[in-house]
């Protein structure tokens, strides 16, 4: 799941590389799901079924390992909890600062699904992809 950087992000990579203003890092990211395109100021409709909760994860070299070919991925599968019903159609997702509540990435799904009651979503080793080049 590649992903694209919210307008927050993006100043955040401007300021730091020109004008040198250091960023407040993520230590605890989390992965919210949306039934309309969450937009690049982190405006969306959020899920609310029963047994939907945002996915908390940490920041850190066990999840995320360094890179050397400037693409970051998860290196653990991380799995939401299971739905007590169907969810909506699912759209697209986006990584928050759990701080901060601010977007800083998305991803748009060119096919929306809806998660079946009894099972959650669930990002393999690897499906986390974020890439500087």
């Amino acid at each position: 799941m590649s992903l694209e950087a919210s307008n927050y992000k993006k100043a955040q990579i401007a300021n730091m590389e020109f004008g040198k203003v250091s960023p407040v890092l993520t230590t605890t990211f989390e992965l919210r799901l949306f039934s309309d395109i969450v937009d690049l100021d982190g405006v969306g409709t959020e899920l609310s079924n029963t047994g939907y909760a945002p996915k908390q994860i940490t920041n850190n070299l066990t999840n995320f390992p360094s890179t050397t070919d400037g693409v970051k991925l998860n290196a653990v599968a991380i799995a939401m909890d299971a739905l007590s019903e169907d969810s909506d159609e699912v759209q697209s997702a986006g990584l928050f600062d759990a701080d901060t509540d601010e977007l800083l990435y998305r991803k748009v799904f060119s096919t929306p699904f809806v998660i079946a009651s009894g099972n959650y979503y669930n990002l393999a080793i690897g499906d986390l992809k974020f890439s500087a080049v």
